[in-house]
């Protein structure tokens, strides 16, 4: 069977015309975001604060606990008959269900759960669930500060200070109501075998220390009086700064130092003395930015607020 040469220059032109169709309808169907490199994220200092903001979704607030989740914290106050309610596995003494499997408590959180009032932009919120994803962003933010070619040292401060104190953050809030966990100062790959020894509470709460130290000298007493914060002007409110790092360094040593966890870590179920003086030292950072106007009590005229 003999096949003409006009018919298989015509099937090759058609051919060529679908797959070029096929191609654009592919192309077109992307998402914007998914032709966003890294480089475009982490090269401006705009883009790059988009991303370390992210982190502050990942915070746990208390009162926003899923079907009243957080009654366990009334006590003796509330008593609860159904079996699956973190009150009654509290109850019972099941606290390993109650703080590792229970999706609707502030302490394991769901990331996947349906968003709604009381969950917030990720979802149910949680130390654990929240805390590492919060931990491996933190990591990754301080990977490619580097990347921050367009920045200023100003700018470099803020992104690396933020990261830093959120890093010991969340390892603060997981360790308090785990113990101490290893601590995670890297960006681990899919193919990664993890397999890091868990520290004493002492020992995690240390490196949190260092971390937190670290953000609280590169981190601003006010936003609104960095070149950065101009831009968002009156609307930096609840951005991480210096205060809020030597007050969160001061609670972990004092943890730390406390009869229970330094009875945990090196068996004398007394204050850490020296834990104890530093904890003074870091809160006496917070009383002299009060004494500069940063910090101070509420006026009983503002105190609803």
């Amino acid at each position: 069977m003999r096949i003409h040469k006009p018919i298989l220059k015509y099937t090759g032109v058609l051919a060529l015309v679908l797959l070029l169709a096929t191609a654009c309808e592919d192309y077109l169907d992307q998402a914007p975001e998914a032709a966003i490199t890294e480089d475009d994220v982490f090269s401006k200092f705009v883009t790059f604060q988009g991303y370390v903001e992210d982190i502050y979704q990942c915070v746990v607030d208390e009162t926003l606990g899923q079907d009243a989740q957080t009654n366990w914290n009334f006590g003796d106050d509330v008593m609860e008959d159904r079996g699956d309610a973190i009150v009654s596995l509290f109850d019972q003494g099941n606290y390993m269900a109650g703080w590792t499997h229970w999706k609707s408590s502030q302490f394991w959180g769901d990331l996947s759960y349906p968003n709604n009032n009381s969950t917030g932009a990720k979802g149910k919120k949680g130390y654990w669930q929240s805390g590492w994803y919060g931990i491996r962003k933190a990591n990754t933010a301080l990977k490619n500060l580097d990347k921050l070619t367009a920045g200023t040292q100003e700018e470099r401060d803020l992104i690396a200070g933020q990261a830093y104190f959120f890093r010991a953050y969340f390892h603060f809030e997981i360790m308090r109501s785990w113990g101490g966990v290893a601590y995670i100062d890297t960006v681990f790959s899919p193919t990664d075998e993890i397999r890091l020894p868990r520290l004493s509470y002492r020992e995690c709460a240390l490196r949190a220390a260092e971390d937190f130290r670290k953000a609280a000298e590169l981190l601003p007493a006010s936003w609104d009086e960095t070149q950065a914060g101009q831009a968002t002007l009156g609307q930096n409110a609840g951005r991480i700064t210096k205060g809020a790092a030597y007050g969160y360094l001061g609670k972990d040593l004092l943890y730390a130092a406390s009869p229970l966890m330094n009875g945990v870590s090196t068996g004398s179920y007394t204050y850490d003395e020296e834990l104890c003086k530093q904890a003074a030292e870091a809160f006496n950072e917070v009383l002299k930015l009060t004494d500069q106007g940063y910090h101070g009590l509420e006026s009983w005229a503002d105190y609803y607020k």
